[in-house]
């Protein structure tokens, strides 16, 4: 039950004709979009000045924000966890193609794809083993299926 103080009317709901849905996602899409790849850039600083925690959230932040912009453009609808498994799992309605970027059908595959989505917690928390696994983590994500690769993010793995 929400309060009426009498002094504002509450507009009715209606469904959005198809041009107001487009804006929408559109508008969505820019502002979400570039919010990944601000985090993507500055990924490539925080790795340029060896901050590999830092590093490692600002990938797992530009990772998710791509993932989000998934169900923002096709329902209008954005997830407010952090989770990648979670976000990729809501994200298979509309496209299969993200099984193609974050593979798991390897022990190692779904062991890199865990330091990548651990990465949220684990730079806060444990930031020695997150910047440990860092390099191990880029190269899961710098596969010819990902939009996060070497053209993108140009770091190269310490070996």
């Amino acid at each position: 039950v929400l309060y009426d103080s009498g002094e504002y009317q509450l507009a009715t709901p209606r469904e959005l004709n198809f041009c107001e849905i487009e804006k929408k996602a559109q508008k969505y899409y820019d502002k979400k979009f570039a919010s990944a790849t601000d985090f993507l850039f500055h990924t490539k600083i925080a790795y340029d000045r060896k901050t590999y925690p830092m590093t490692s959230f600002m990938l797992h932040q530009a990772t998710e924000y791509f993932i989000k912009t998934i169900p923002l453009v096709f329902a209008l609808y954005g997830h407010k966890e952090h989770d990648l498994e979670f976000l990729i799992e809501k994200c298979k309605i509309y496209t299969m193609e993200l099984a193609k970027v974050f593979p798991r059908d390897t022990p190692e595959e779904k062991r890199l794809f865990e330091l990548l989505r651990s990465a949220y917690a684990e730079s806060r928390t444990a930031p020695r083993r997150c910047g440990k696994c860092l390099p191990e983590t880029i190269r899961l994500l710098q596969t010819e299926n990902s939009p996060i690769n070497e053209t993108t993010l140009p770091l190269k793995p310490e070996q």
